[in-house]
């Protein structure tokens, strides 16, 4: 399939990075030349498949270092098989549990429409999906809104502790990987990555309690800018 080819499989999101394309960030909205002003990295989104399970292509090139190497075929097979192992997990004890035990009230969904979207790849991730995904793999997942002018994280949908920003040494902030995702016109999710241009790889996860010295250093500097510029827009109410 020629890039022509898989580019027109996204032409209903009119802002979407061709598939395995990079694209500097924020791209073309009219923002800060620097998203975040403190850090001197280049950030940029990568086009992933838009076939309904585009949240989950994100969150897979985030997590999963193989998922970048897989053809079209293989990413789709993937991410079913995914989907149909979350959602075997996915138990009405477990939809409960995930409004009785939230800071942040969301609207409940009913069960048995979640249960059978889960194994759907034309099924688009909603709030009860993204939180469980989160809960289940145990990270921070965070969303930049590209339909604001100055692409604002957008504060309605994230991991369920990701707005406590209180004693933030302490908090999910520092205790779990975070990785952030492209909002396309609300219609398209794409994954939102680092040019590390040390090391010549684009890092996507940023997790705290990362093993290498440095790269955990790094690591807790981005995403002590992230959560400065997120509690900035999302906390000022």
């Amino acid at each position: 399939m020629s890039k022509k080819e898989e580019f027109k499989q996204n032409e209903l999101y009119m802002d979407a990075v061709p598939i395995n394309f990079y694209e500097t960030f924020p791209c073309k909205i009219q923002c800060d030349a620097n998203y975040f002003p403190n850090l001197n990295y280049e950030f940029g989104r990568v086009g992933v498949l838009g076939d309904g399970s585009c949240f989950f292509h994100s969150s897979s090139m985030c997590l999963f270092p193989e998922y970048y190497s897989f053809s079209n075929v293989e990413r789709k097979y993937f991410v079913l098989r995914l989907r149909e192992r979350l959602g075997d997990m996915f138990t009405p004890e477990e939809h409960d549990l995930l409004h009785s035990q939230t800071k942040y009230p969301f609207k409940k969904r009913e069960y048995q429409s979640l249960k059978k979207a889960w194994p759907q790849l034309s099924s688009w991730a909603d709030e009860s999906m993204i939180r469980f995904f989160s809960k289940k793999f145990k990270v921070n997942i965070l969303f930049i809104n590209f339909n604001t002018k100055n692409a604002s994280f957008y504060c309605g949908v994230h991991g369920d502790e990701s707005i406590d920003t209180k004693n933030l040494e302490n908090s999910v902030w520092f205790t779990l990987p975070t990785f952030m995702i492209a909002w396309i016109n609300g219609s398209h999710f794409e994954p939102i990555c680092m040019k590390d241009t040390e090391h010549n790889v684009y890092r996507f996860l940023f997790d705290p309690l990362h093993k290498n010295d440095k790269i955990r250093t790094m690591n807790r500097k981005i995403i002590k800018a992230i959560q400065e510029k997120y509690s900035c827009e999302c906390l000022q109410n």
